[in-house]
């Protein structure tokens, strides 16, 4: 495991520890040892106890318990256990988009002079899975050229809990429009067979007729949301938006997701938030006396408030837009409220 420190300055890292969490939700902790310094803009390699087929995420927590990083290699499907010299890194050094770096990666110095292993990012036409609907059974493809695709040996791979995949290959003399959608529904005519299990099918991709991955719709980094029922469905935020939210009333089948309804749920029995969505600044009801943690999609903790009242303002004007949630720990109990951003 390497560490990098993107300060200018060398960092202590006494105290800190490294957290390792498996594919069960088991979380083992490691103390890096006393006396441990990190030089400005450099990295400091640990040899651990780290299991490729089971480990999927990694947390850095400082030594007053703050958490500084998350590092979620669920996301891209533990490929770092593909062997073939394989690991997982940041894009480039702090970036929060992880990819797949071939050769034995960037061992003690700089991912950005990696051999990358490109993984849905330029390697073919902007076409993505949009939305997936585990209740009534249907896969959407949106096209973000200005021109008709043929999907002529165009690869969907569904992905379930025990890592077990499965193909289905789109039929010849399939187009898809410029800015358009297509969708397959279970069991329909020169559609899937395979099905959809909601409580089990946890990501797909998309492969063109040349076996280059365009997309990566990771349905578990939403806890399998759409497998909640109430005509629920997970889709992108907007056409083709990185960021994965849970959509109301069956969703946006065959049409942009902008028009959607979204599921945003807004209080816990204690404490609640307003506006919701919100843009810049949300209020946060009831909660005086505690710390707030806001948390990304993706489990980083982006922004950290100790609250003084019982109607406190945060102001989030830095974050992007998408789903975040906010963890509220007082008198050592934990309480989640999901938000979303809009701009």
């Amino acid at each position: 495991m390497e560490i990098y420190n993107g300060e200018d300055e060398p960092v202590h890292l006494t105290g800190y520890t490294i957290f390792r969490i498996d594919n069960e939700g088991d979380v083992i902790n490691w103390p890096i040892p006393a006396g441990t310094i990190i030089d400005a803009k450099g990295f400091k390699v640990f040899t651990l106890g780290i299991r490729a087929e089971r480990d999927i995420a990694f947390k850095l927590v400082d030594d007053e318990s703050r958490e500084i990083d998350f590092f979620d290699v669920k996301m891209l499907d533990n490929l770092y256990s593909s062997g073939n010299n394989r690991t997982v890194g940041r894009k480039t050094d702090g970036d929060p988009n992880l990819i797949v770096f071939l050769n034995g990666g960037t061992k003690g110095y700089s991912n950005n002079d990696g051999i990358s292993e490109t993984y849905g990012e330029g390697a073919g036409k902007r076409i993505y899975i949009n939305e997936i609907s585990g209740n009534d059974k249907w896969i959407e493809i949106y096209n973000d050229e200005d021109e008709v695709v043929d999907m002529t040996g165009y690869v969907i791979r569904k992905i379930d809990d025990v890592n077990k995949a499965t193909d289905w290959t789109i039929p010849a003399g399939t187009n898809i429009s410029a800015k358009g959608f297509k969708l397959w529904t279970q069991n329909e005519p020169n559609s899937f067979t395979w099905g959809i299990t909601a409580q089990r099918d946890i990501s797909f991709k998309l492969f063109d007729d040349e076996w280059r991955e365009l997309d990566f719709f990771g349905v578990r980094i939403s806890d399998n949301l759409y497998s909640d029922g109430d005509r629920r469905t997970v889709g992108r935020q907007t056409d083709g938006h990185p960021n994965l939210i849970i959509f109301l009333n069956g969703g946006t089948k065959g049409y942009s997701n902008r028009l959607a309804w979204s599921e945003v749920p807004s209080q816990t029995d204690k404490y609640s938030v307003y506006p919701n969505p919100f843009t810049d600044e949300i209020r946060l009801i009831g909660a005086e006396g505690s710390t707030l943690q806001v948390i990304s999609i993706s489990g980083a903790v982006v922004h950290t408030q100790k609250i003084t009242s019982s109607d406190e303002t945060i102001w989030l004007e830095h974050l992007t837009s998408g789903m975040f949630f906010f963890r509220i720990i007082k008198s050592g109990k934990i309480e989640t409220v999901k938000t979303i951003k809009i701009f």
